[in-house]
């Protein structure tokens, strides 16, 4: 919308994006819109100003309002989950990112892949500094539902992580030598081996 005197570009914050418009007409289209919507959240951690990325989505509203309502109108999928969390935690809304996984927890029949990246969002964004609970439940929850041996042992990596994090360095050790202390296979010695140096570094960060 323009004004005969108006020079330059100029956007509209019309109740409805350009984008929306076409992943409804066209839902192939879905991927694109997503990434659009990360990078609105990437902007928003940095701090920047999430209107400038251009007009293709809604210059208004936070990547969690516009990734809530395209969750929503997609019959709430579960693989949506991790991003409705991650654009809650770029748009400082920890306690909603809380209770999304809380909500996740509490569902029939998981994902463990799903759950995983969940966990590695939080993680990432020291969600669980002050929630260790929660994130060991929904770690356990991931064992519980895989067999796979690269998700096991990404949920020790990251319980062991987490036990760190919140001093508890010997309760980091006994767990990973449980898990990787009788493995004989590359991937298990090699696990065991950083778990190893983390813990020293943690015990002895000025040697």
């Amino acid at each position: 919308i323009r004004d005969i005197g108006v020079t330059g570009v100029q956007t509209c914050a019309l109740p409805i994006s350009v984008a929306e418009l076409l992943v409804r007409r066209y839902p192939r289209v879905l991927a694109t819109y997503i990434e659009l919507i990360r990078v609105r959240a990437a902007m928003e951690l940095a701090g920047l100003n999430a209107a400038e990325e251009g007009a293709m989505i809604r210059p208004t509203e936070s990547s969690y309002q516009i990734m809530r309502r395209i969750w929503e109108a997609q019959g709430k999928p579960r693989n949506g989950q991790s991003l409705l969390v991650e654009t809650a935690l770029a748009g400082g809304q920890p306690d909603e990112a809380v209770r999304i996984i809380e909500d996740v927890i509490k569902q029939d029949d998981p994902l463990a892949e799903d759950l995983m990246r969940i966990a590695q969002i939080g993680i990432q964004n020291d969600l669980f500094a002050e929630r260790v609970d929660l994130a060991f439940n929904l770690l356990e929850l991931i064992e519980s539902n895989t067999d796979d041996q690269l998700t096991l042992d990404a949920v020790t990596a990251s319980k062991s992580q987490l036990l760190r994090a919140d001093d508890r360095h010997e309760e980091a050790w006994e767990l990973v030598s449980q898990q990787y202390g009788n493995r004989t296979d590359p991937a298990g010695t090699r696990l065991l081996a950083l778990e190893a140096l983390d813990h020293a570094v943690a015990l002895n960060p000025d040697e």
